[in-house]
């Protein structure tokens, strides 16, 4: 974590968090987060994960654009966590600091455990080779609210999508996906 980021950080902003995306306050536990702050929150006997970075690393429309993508995925039948709205109706909580705002969004826990080396088979990484492409073809029809870009003076902008200079192309304008069996025979 930034040191800047650190020092504006406290507890009461993970309770203002907890206590807008209703979770139960007393069993949220730290998880080990590189860039945002990431607890495992409860609320009514499920789990989720709560994210929260400062808009000096990250933006509003960044955020908002990375959880449009991961429900887009969710909707079109990809197995990833759904981002959840807060008890305001938001996806992303802004909570205010001094130096601008934390951001604070979440999303259900995804079952299951993490890949040991001993699982990794042929089978295990042919599908997981179909999945990625499977999320790759979705990129092409993803109709984004907004894009973002960076100029190689590291000047930010969020253009609407009605705007965009490299508009989505229409479904079906793209090659056939990778199927597993061509990931497989090509990487074996």
């Amino acid at each position: 974590m930034r040191q800047d980021i650190d020092a504006l950080y406290q507890d009461v902003i993970r309770y203002e968090a907890e206590r807008r995306f209703q979770f139960d306050s007393g069993l949220t536990q730290t998880l080990d987060g590189f860039e945002s702050y990431v607890y495992d929150c409860q609320r009514l006997d499920q789990s989720f994960i709560m994210k929260m970075t400062h808009t000096l690393r990250r933006s509003f429309d960044q955020i908002m654009g990375e959880l449009e993508f991961v429900n887009y995925l969710a909707d079109h039948g990809v197995p990833v966590p759904r981002a959840i709205r807060s008890a305001n109706g938001h996806l992303v909580e802004r909570i205010e600091v001094e130096h601008g705002h934390f951001l604070a969004y979440a999303y259900l826990k995804a079952s299951g455990d993490h890949l040991g080396e001993r699982q990794l088979m042929p089978e295990v990484i042919c599908k997981w080779g179909a999945l990625t492409g499977r999320i790759h073809a979705l990129t092409r029809t993803l109709n984004p609210v907004c894009h973002h870009t960076e100029d190689i003076t590291g000047t930010k902008t969020t253009t609407p999508a009605s705007r965009a200079i490299f508009p989505a192309p229409k479904p079906g304008s793209w090659k056939k996906p990778i199927t597993s069996t061509s990931v497989y025979t090509r990487y074996r």
